[in-house]
This record gives structure tokens, sequence and C-alpha cells, in this order.
């Protein structure tokens, strides 16, 4: 399965945590399990280094976080999103 059927079947269990913002809070805390990074996300370095130590699943996508915005059906482009 590729990462973007993943995805969408995770958007089907469950609401995302949608923002770099809010998904470093909730990885300081360690409430983050799954991480899905859009190919430009500009914070992805700290990101990266919160989800690794804290053994998170991390899904860089291939598409842009414009497109990623799409594929979530929002009006506005996400880098990150977060399940917990």
């Amino acid at each position: 399965m590729n990462n973007i059927e993943e995805l969408k079947q995770d958007l089907k269990k469950a609401t995302p945590l949608i923002g770099i913002e809010v998904n470093l809070k909730k990885l300081r805390k360690g409430e983050i399990k799954k991480l899905y990074l859009a190919k430009n996300c500009k914070d992805k370095d700290t990101l990266l280094k919160y989800a690794k130590n804290a053994g998170i699943i991390i899904l860089t996508l291939e598409q842009n976080n414009v497109e990623l915005g799409v594929l979530c059906k929002k009006p506005f482009s996400i880098s990150a999103l977060g399940f917990e």
C-alpha cells in the first residue's frame, strides 16, 4: 500500500491534527502515533527529530503542502498531519 492510500484510510478512521505547531506540541507530549509530512514542510527536521525520539511512524509524502490540503478536502495548504 502506498502512502496516499494509507493516508486516505487514516482520514476515514480518525480526525487528523493539522499543522506544524499542533503536531509539535503533541509530539513533545508523546500523543501522536503516526505523522504525515508534505515534501516541502518547512520544519521537517524538527518534526523528524521529535518523532524519531518517540518512535513514531513518519511518512513523507511525494505531494507538496497544497496538494496535501486538496487530498484532505481542505481549502488551505497542510504541511503536517498527525494521528493520535
